[in-house]
């Protein structure tokens, strides 16, 4: 019986999992004892000393980063207040002193009067260094218990074999009646995860896949950096979080606030950093499905277990001397030297697989990328070698899978596999070299699950799945469309940035543009350009604030970030940001004016907004109109200016006018003319907006664009309409290929990054017709 050691005033140093088994054992035989538990971590900070957020700060503040202020923390437990005669030994001893004489190491003055009660085992480590053994002096240290000296181990060509002889052996298991809860993987690296779930999928055996992911890659994670940037107040900061109160790491993100309530918050932003990327997201865990173990977890006499990768490259796990105290002065401290820790590593791995009664052992030689050895555990270990015999009893789906790859051989390179014949006799021509594109669909549950109960949308994810389904799960739900930093988007940003603070008291054109280029590098092509678009935004500057010398708005707002939530469960928001909010107080309401500097010509017809299209002005609106950024607002306008758009061509007019007409503003207006005329004071014949005239007879010219206070209200109702619809569809799943061709323009596929994925089909294109208008032939 592997817990025979239990008794009464027992202290258990041991890992987490060991700890769960004698917990669960200690109940299910009711057992009463006077135990403690502690990992070998817990058991060094309580019987030297502990550390906590003022030490790393401390430290950190003194120039070191957060990862190595923790290392270095770490080595403090190695040294004795002494001098060693060595410059790195020596160090430690200083910073210990300088922590100590500021009290930021924290001791447990009482731990060793409790630990005289208690006698101590350690159990799940295996055979101790010299210098931990040195920690315990009656200790007992329990071994692997030795259940078998020959191990079955197969060697395998390939990955992808090696996963199918895995999981045709489990289901071979299930077949028998054994437990799914009792069968587990070992010894999993990041290039078999995908191979399992392909297999998982084949076999139709439920897996759980650790998930690896932290918090800094998370929305919220994000979210919360991006509010630590700009808001400085911690209760100001938790309001700001507590829209996220539903997303499952919520909690995780106050955790981390919390340790930091003491602290001024603006020098902090490292160690949350660290924080975040050292903290896992919360996943849901799941019983009756195939659990995924690591080495030196542990396993139960009727558990088993399917060892994979068993690879020189991944077991066991060696150390090379990198470590700060190095192998020349490790004597110093009593430290086992590199060659010592990979002795014991070895002899704890091989003790550790024998301990284990259901153990199948399996290589590979080959991947795609890479060519392997077996372990070096080999040379030590009796063994009987397997081979792995492919049966095609389990799994359709595999088999196809197979067959197809054979097929590939076969045709392609001449190479006849052992297994095609077989195969052939079964499933004869099959389907080969045929491919069926339309998105079959996808469960809602797991989607909404792998999205972690959270969905964000914006301008571009509704315009995404508006313009074609499939394209928004390929870029926005996969994310098979890296960003990638281009010199026009690098300009895009620039321009932006520059103008954002062109309005600052102490902006200079020069200053503000150099300082976002320095860290960033350019041809000598585009380093000629960068020298002509300076001059060029000197000019939208210029004609930028003579608009706003020409408006009665004098108040401005840049860059506002607005996030409305749309639904609490599963968590979904709607986000943008707006470049610039103009507006101006008048009898008790807000007059309001959109602008959004843009680099491109995105089409902005209104009457395109029933398909979903064109949607960038009125998502503006909408988010405005839905930001209680105003108590109570009326719209002016709502407009693009085009600070990329100012070239010239030969023209009746000089080359000046062309460039200021250019940045004129292009959208449209309230047609209510004395909340116009506040916006625009030269309306009537306007030098801000394209196409705003009077008549002689006082109307609105036919280019004017101008919509009344229900026209603005209706865009608005619309556009909510169709994001609440896009998310709707989204949350079910719904992605179907289904570009549109609008008025005879394919507006869908043009640009479109997955043309080699989806093959789209004329049966799946979507003809939509819009009602073109005057004002809409201007507009275009």
């Amino acid at each position: 019986m592997k817990f025979d050691f239990l008794e009464n005033n027992l202290l258990i140093i041991t890992p987490s999992s060991y700890k769960k088994e004698i917990l669960k054992y200690l109940t299910d035989n009711n057992l009463i004892l006077n135990i403690k538990f502690m990992s070998m971590n817990e058991y060094l900070k309580k019987i030297f000393f502990d550390y906590d957020e003022m030490t790393i700060h401390y430290l950190v503040k003194k120039g070191m980063k957060v990862d190595n202020a923790i290392s270095l923390i770490n080595n403090l437990y190695y040294i004795e207040d002494k001098n060693y005669d060595n410059e790195k030994l020596d160090y430690l001893v200083s910073i210990k002193r300088e922590l100590d004489n500021n009290n930021l190491l924290i001791y447990d003055h009482l731990f060793n009067k409790m630990l005289s009660k208690y006698k101590v085992v350690i159990y799940g480590y295996g055979n101790l260094g010299k210098w931990q053994k040195n920690l315990f002096f009656n200790a007992k240290i329990i071994p692997f218990s030795k259940t078998s000296n020959e191990f079955e181990i197969y060697k395998i060509k390939d990955i992808s074999d090696e996963v199918e002889f895995i999981f045709q052996s489990i289901a071979n298991l299930l077949k028998k009646g054994i437990d799914i809860n009792k069968i587990s993987i070992m010894n999993i690296d990041n290039e078999y995860l995908p191979i399992l779930k392909r297999y998982a999928i084949f076999y139709q055996i439920p897996l759980s896949i650790p998930n690896n992911e932290t918090l800094l890659g998370t929305t919220i994670g994000k979210e919360f950096l991006n509010i630590l940037e700009t808001k400085k107040d911690l209760d100001v900061i938790e309001k700001e979080l507590s829209k996220y109160k539903n997303n499952d790491n919520y909690q995780s993100i106050i955790n981390i606030l919390n340790k930091y309530v003491s602290f001024n918050i603006e020098d902090l932003l490292d160690e949350i950093k660290y924080d975040l990327a050292n903290t896992k997201v919360n996943t849901r865990k799941y019983d009756d499905t195939l659990k995924i173990k690591k080495v030196f977890d542990y396993i139960s006499d009727d558990e088993y277990v399917f060892l994979a990768n068993f690879n020189n490259t991944s077991i066991p796990c060696l150390s090379l001397d990198i470590d700060y105290i190095t192998d020349n002065i490790k004597n110093l401290v009593g430290l086992d030297e590199t060659y010592e820790k990979n002795v014991l590593s070895k002899e704890n791995t091989l003790s550790y697989l024998q301990s284990i009664h259901n153990l199948v052992i399996s290589y590979k030689e080959t991947s795609p990328f890479n060519t392997y050895y077996p372990s070096i555990l080999l040379d030590d270990m009796e063994y009987f070698e397997k081979e792995y015999t492919r049966s095609f009893n389990y799994s359709d789906m595999a088999n196809k899978c197979l067959y197809a790859m054979c097929l590939d051989d076969y045709i392609k390179y001449g190479i006849k596999n052992k297994d095609l014949d077989k195969l052939y006799t079964s499933y004869g021509e099959n389907n080969y070299l045929s491919y069926n594109n339309a998105f079959t669909g996808i469960d809602k549950d797991k989607l909404i699950n792998y999205l972690n109960n959270e969905l964000t949308l914006s301008y571009s994810s509704i315009d995404n799945y508006y313009k074609c389904g499939f394209k928004y799960y390929l870029s926005n739900v996969l994310k098979v469309d890296l960003y990638e930093e281009t010199f026009m988007t690098i300009i895009g940003s620039l321009f932006h940035d520059v103008l954002r603070h062109m309005n600052d008291e102490d902006f200079n054109l020069d200053t503000s543009y150099n300082n976002f280029l320095k860290d960033k590098e350019f041809t000598s092509k585009e380093k000629f350009f960068i020298d002509k678009l300076k001059n060029d935004l000197a000019f939208i500057i210029e004609v930028i604030k003579k608009h706003q010398f020409i408006s009665g708005f004098t108040n401005m707002l840049y860059e506002e970030k607005i996030d409305i939530i749309l639904k609490q469960s599963p968590y979904v928001h709607f986000k943008g940001f707006v470049d610039k909010i103009m507006y101006k107080e008048k009898n008790d309401e807000t007059l309001v004016s959109i602008i959004d500097y843009k680099t491109g010509n995105p089409d902005i017809k209104i009457k395109n907004l029933e398909f979903g299209l064109s949607m960038q002005l009125p998502v503006y609106l909408y988010l405005v109109h839905n930001s209680h950024l105003f108590k109570k607002m009326s719209f002016t306008g709502f407009y693009l200016q085009h600070i990329l758009n100012i070239n010239v061509k030969k023209d009746k007019k000089s080359a000046e006018e062309q460039k200021y007409n250019n940045l004129k503003l292009v959208g449209y207006s309230t047609d209510n003319i004395d909340r116009l005329s506040c916006f625009d004071g030269t309306f009537e014949n306007s030098e801000m907006i394209r196409g705003m005239k009077l008549n002689s007879d006082n109307t609105f010219s036919r280019y004017a664009n101008t919509l009344s206070d229900d026209e603005i209200n209706d865009i608005i109702k619309l556009t909510e309409k169709k994001i609440i619809e896009a998310m709707d569809e989204i949350l079910l799943g719904h992605f179907p290929i289904n570009p549109k061709i609008l008025d005879k323009e394919n507006v869908s596929c043009k640009y479109c990054k997955f043309k080699d994925i989806c093959y789209v089909d004329e049966k799946y294109k979507i003809y939509l017709k819009s009602e073109e208008g005057d004002e809409d032939a201007k507009m275009d």
